[in-house]
């Protein structure tokens, strides 16, 4: 306390008690800082600017007296601390002391002041200060250290629910995945062993030596189909293979949309008569115009297996295909936007959002009896997006699907361009 620069204001309507007091304090505490006042109001603006360390408060005052004003200060919180010393000249008044000590003041002295009591007084109130202020600032440490680990806590609380989450769905999808991929196993075994018995079945028959011409004929047609459908499956297989591993490559280069779309009519258009469907499609440049650069053998791929698997799915009335040029707008560039629409038996909404899943169809019971091995889906969609676009459907059940997917719009030079198809 010695080395501290102590504050001390004096309220008093006498202008001469206060020089008094100013010359005591100086004398006493050299460093001081000693301020004045003769108005109660404008001492207490005084106090609320100076946060002094003692408050030495006459009791009769003109305006407002001395008890007064303690019991303003004492109902600030942001002055309450400060000890407020009372100096009057009425002279062992028990009531004006027990008043005093109501309002809140730390000590009450009669005048004409002691000075050595003055001094001393005024030094415990220092120290009471001191102790108040070291007080406030380490409870506002305190609350400050418990506000900052209570809000690491908190942080701490909410990344570990986060971790948990995460590690419940990890394990959920690894526990699906694990699911899906044992039905697909069985699915795969199930796939293979059909055909191959057909091969096999009907290679063992064609050894008959009483066969016609017709059997032997069908049998032949039976056993190249199901030749088919094991080599389809097996490139299914090594397809969906290199995707998963990351070893399927993109390679673009020139590719012209109407001649992929012709043939991907005339490869799928027996099987779509053999139904009875009527097989269409519109191309929106002209031939010599069509040119993209692409990666020719997935454009086909995803166009084809679209296709094929409306026909699948349908068992009257049409299957329809197509493609658009689709405006860049803001940063979105200009991109081709191909329709795949069928009149088929739809897609339930429940299967929806799971259709181009890998390996879903084996997991789902397929009530319509088609075959397949579920991959031709997943694998067009990874195509699709391997090419920088996007795929997704409507469908309704009962009414047929809407299969839809983009692609970047890039002209082979001396193609169309965006700007020109959309003047023509």
């Amino acid at each position: 306390m010695e080395n501290r620069r102590v504050k001390i204001v004096a309220i008093d309507d006498n202008t001469d008690n206060l020089i008094t007091l100013r010359a005591l304090i100086n004398e006493a505490f050299p460093n001081a800082e000693f301020y004045m006042e003769t108005n109660g109001v404008q001492g207490i603006e005084l106090v609320s600017a100076k946060h002094p360390d003692v408050v030495l408060l006459d009791v009769v005052m003109s305006g407002m007296d001395g008890f007064e004003v303690c019991k303003r200060l004492k109902s600030d919180s942001e002055l309450c601390d400060i000890p407020v010393v009372f100096l009057t000249a009425i002279k062992g008044d028990k009531e004006h002391r027990i008043h005093a000590l109501n309002v809140g003041a730390e000590a009450f002295l009669a005048k004409p002041i002691d000075e050595t009591e003055l001094i001393a007084q005024i030094r415990a109130m220092v120290k009471i200060r001191i102790a108040n202020v070291d007080k406030k600032n380490e409870n506002e440490r305190l609350n400050n250290l418990v506000a900052l680990r209570t809000i690491q806590l908190e942080k701490e609380l909410e990344e570990r629910k986060r971790i948990m989450a995460d590690l419940v769905a990890a394990k959920e999808r690894a526990e699906e995945s694990d699911r899906l991929k044992s039905a697909f196993l069985a699915n795969m075994s199930h796939e293979i062993r059909t055909p191959m018995n057909g091969i096999l079945g009907f290679s063992e028959l064609l050894e008959l030596p009483d066969l016609t011409g017709e059997e032997q004929k069908e049998y032949i047609k039976i056993i190249q189909k199901s030749g088919k459908r094991m080599l389809n499956l097996l490139n299914d297989i090594i397809d969906i293979s290199k995707i998963e591993s990351g070893m399927m490559k993109v390679k673009v280069g020139e590719s012209n949309l109407n001649n992929q779309m012709e043939n991907v009519y005339n490869m799928l258009k027996p099987e779509a008569e053999a139904k009875h469907l009527k097989l269409s499609y519109v191309n929106a440049f002209p031939l010599e115009r069509a040119y993209i650069k692409s990666d020719k053998e997935k454009v086909y791929s995803i166009i084809t297996n679209l296709v094929k698997n409306a026909i699948k799915y349908t068992d009257e009335g049409m299957v329809e295909y197509s493609y658009q040029l689709v405006e860049g707008y803001a940063d979105t560039p200009p991109h081709l936007l191909f329709h795949v629409k069928d009149t088929g038996l739809g897609i339930p909404k429940e299967r929806q959002a799971a259709i181009f899943e890998r390996f879903i169809q084996a997991d789902i019971a397929d009530t319509y009896g088609r075959e397949g091995a579920g991959l031709g889906l997943s694998i067009t969609k990874a195509y699709v997006e391997m090419l920088g676009g996007t795929i997704g459907l409507e469908s309704e059940e009962g009414k047929g699907s809407l299969f839809y997917f983009t692609i970047p719009y890039n002209a082979e030079p001396g193609g169309v361009s965006a700007k020109q198809t959309n003047n023509e």
